[in-house]
């Protein structure tokens, strides 16, 4: 006889999917909110980017222009956030009602779904453009003003 693993009671396993749905989400909300995409020294002290400003020397401003990269990043991440929430409360709500197994599928399709934009999302954002190593949207801390751009000294 071979040895059988035990079963996991589906409360357990449905449990353990929420709480990797909620930390999910909690942490997609942390990222498209925060600005340290990208952080770097700088003369001014540390300087770092996000989705929606950038920060130097604890001043922080919004993006003068934003690419179309950037916008791309800003979307998937939103479509990420607003995905993870819904596969969240559709996997909350398969306890109640009929149709738990189609509701509980439809839940993991959603988070696996907000997973993958969040993961494109992410990734669209903050890579090297090909020459030096200045970040794809990186400002310089000098030029203009200090404004966020690319400048020479990337």
């Amino acid at each position: 006889m071979s040895p059988r693993c035990p079963r996991v009671p589906a409360g357990m396993a449905a449990a353990g999917g929420l709480l990797c749905g909620a930390s999910g989400l909690a942490l997609l909300v942390a990222a498209t909110a925060t600005h340290f995409w990208v952080q770097r020294r700088a003369a001014g002290g540390t300087a770092s980017l996000g989705l929606w400003h950038g920060c130097l020397g604890g001043q922080c401003h919004p993006h003068a222009t934003t690419p179309a990269l950037l916008e791309a990043a800003r979307v998937l991440m939103l479509l990420s956030v607003v995905a993870a929430a819904a596969g969240l409360a559709l996997g909350l709500s398969v306890g109640t009602g009929g149709g738990r197994r189609a509701r509980g599928r439809v839940a993991g399709a959603t988070l696996l779904l907000a997973g993958a934009w969040g993961h494109r999302g992410h990734g669209g954002h903050g890579g090297h453009e090909g020459h030096g190593d200045c970040p794809q949207g990186w400002a310089g801390t000098g030029g203009a003003g200090g404004k966020w751009g690319r400048t020479a000294e990337c």
